[in-house]
């Protein structure tokens, strides 16, 4: 026990004393708490980074997407980075529901573009100059080139999607993504490094999957540029999720303008500091701890607190809205559903008042035909009799007549 209260105490040393002599790169660096907040409300990363999609800037997080389907994030820096030697500590943390099926990860990239440009490349183009860090997540058995949980990704600008996942992968394989359920998970301490260095053409990259604070090579070699390639470059990350998903999350940034920067140091510092927090309660107990130092454990309890809180909070407020908008979509597809059923109903009785009514006029049509032909036979029989009457009187008159008219002559001629 004495032994790692002295390892604590010799790392928050260390830290003070590095964090003095070494100055980060700023316009390259930002970490938690988010406070700022602009006139819209929403938080801001730095002045120096922007940040577009999905991202949602949390007080001790970045989110570029949620453990949700088809989302898409990405944040990018303003301006070029202007030298020829980087090294930048990425601490982030994947993450989500699934214990089987997840993906599909995040990019890291150093580009000649100017500004993020979408694609299908984990939420970036395939269209650039440089180089990314795929974080891959997501065995994707189609891509011919294999699978590497980190891979390099050179573009000349010459390359294509299906170029860069056909190619042979180069990188490592590093276990970092956390499931959510796990009893193993901490919001507080599940969380995972990246360590890149350019120098000139030359590309160093070291994991730490688990952020022990200790490093494990997993690339070292020269890029197809010139030396002074890095000068142009911008530096970004993108993240995407199709069908599968995951929570993709930056913790901070921390780069320097030298490759072997002392600062380096302070980030490790850091990081053994905070994971001895662990033992924070057994440190409080020995006698090596005076006032400032229970204070300090205080004000980490705090902090761990509030990490901690905003991590289950943040979940149940997006599965809470998950759930409305489901229901929404729900209620959406229930009142489809009963429109349609009305119009269905609707144009089966318009149609069936239709027959009825069609029904109706031909029996009605029908109905008068007869009776008006059985009027007209009625009519017809009755003045036949007195045209015949009429006939035979005509007749017999005639014949009275021709009967004088005979007996006229007769007695004329006598």
């Amino acid at each position: 026990m004495f032994r790692r209260v002295v390892t604590l105490l010799s790392a928050a040393a260390l830290s003070s004393l590095v964090a003095v002599s070494a100055a980060p790169l700023q316009a390259l660096t930002f970490k938690q708490p988010y406070e700022v907040v602009d006139s819209d409300g929403r938080r801001q990363i730095s002045d120096d980074i922007i940040y577009g999609g999905t991202t949602e800037v949390k007080k001790n997080f970045i989110r570029l997407t949620p453990d949700r389907q088809s989302k898409r994030g990405h944040i990018w820096s303003k301006s070029s980075i202007n030298r020829d030697e980087l090294a930048t500590v990425i601490t982030y943390r994947i993450h989500g529901q699934g214990k089987k099926w997840f993906g599909d990860g995040i990019g890291l990239w150093f580009t000649h573009e100017p500004q993020w440009k979408n694609g299908d490349n984990h939420g970036f183009t395939d269209k650039y100059t440089g180089f990314g860090i795929i974080l891959d997540t997501f065995h994707n058995v189609e891509h011919r080139g294999g699978h590497k949980d980190v891979t390099i990704q050179v573009n000349d600008g010459t390359k294509r999607l299906d170029d860069l996942n056909d190619e042979n992968k180069i990188g490592c394989d590093a276990a970092f993504r956390y499931h959510s359920n796990s009893a193993n998970f901490d919001p507080v301490y599940s969380s995972s490094r990246i360590r890149i260095k350019v120098k000139g053409n030359a590309l160093e990259v070291d994991v730490d999957p688990n952020n022990t604070g200790t490093w494990t090579e997993c690339y070292k070699g020269n890029l197809p540029f010139q030396n002074d390639w890095l000068r142009r470059a911008t530096f970004g990350f993108s993240a995407s999720t199709g069908a599968l998903a995951d929570n993709h999350d930056i913790l901070r940034v921390q780069s320097f303008d030298q490759t072997n920067d002392a600062g380096l140091g302070t980030v490790d510092a850091e990081t053994w500091s905070h994971n001895y927090s662990k033992d924070f309660v057994s440190l409080m107990e020995s006698d090596v701890c005076d006032q400032s130092c229970k204070v300090t454990i205080l004000e980490k309890y705090v902090t761990n607190f509030q990490v901690e809180t905003e991590h289950w909070f943040e979940m149940l407020r997006e599965q809470t809205e998950n759930t409305i908008n489901k229901l929404k979509e729900k209620e959406r597809q229930n009142q489809r559903k009963i429109q349609a059923l009305t119009d269905r109903m609707t144009t089966m009785m318009e149609q069936k008042i239709g027959q009825k009514m069609a029904d109706v006029r031909s029996k009605v049509n029908e109905k008068i035909a007869t009776e008006v032909e059985g009027e007209l036979t009625v009519a017809s029989s009755s003045w036949r009799l007195p045209f015949f009457i009429m006939l035979v009187l005509i007749a017999g008159g005639v014949g009275v007549a021709y009967q004088k008219y005979r007996k006229l002559v007769k007695s004329h001629l006598y």
